[in-house]
């Protein structure tokens, strides 16, 4: 059964991203509890998954090589929020890295799934 360790999460530095122009990329509280909850909580299972691909993220962060698949602003009331999704594959998964920032503040990292690979025609 999985158990919630916030060690781990706590435990994951800050990482630079050159595909966010060298913007630091933080785990905060934020993308913890986005992992738990979206907005009800997760499932015990896709807790489970994500906090197990969660190794990934800086590193999918750090590549230079990673490839920005989108880039969407939303306004609410006064601030602007900005999502960026970062997909890469490795070990045979190709996985997706949410980052956020809402307004000016420090970009976040938000999210990481697995993404299912197209098969070649």
């Amino acid at each position: 059964m999985f158990r919630f360790e916030q060690k781990q999460y706590d435990d994951i530095p800050d990482t630079i991203s050159p595909v966010l122009n060298n913007a630091v990329v933080r785990f905060n509280a934020i993308g913890l509890k986005h992992l738990l909850r979206k907005p009800r909580k997760r499932s015990h299972a896709e807790q489970a998954k994500r906090f197990a691909l969660l190794q990934y993220a800086p590193r999918i962060i750090a590549d230079s090589n990673a490839s920005i698949l989108y880039r969407k602003v939303i306004r609410y009331d006064l601030k602007i929020t900005q999502y960026w999704a970062l997909d890469k594959i490795i070990d045979g998964k190709r996985l997706r890295v949410v980052v956020r920032q809402v307004g000016d503040g420090n970009k976040h990292f938000f999210s990481i799934m697995e993404r299912q690979t197209k098969n070649p025609a």
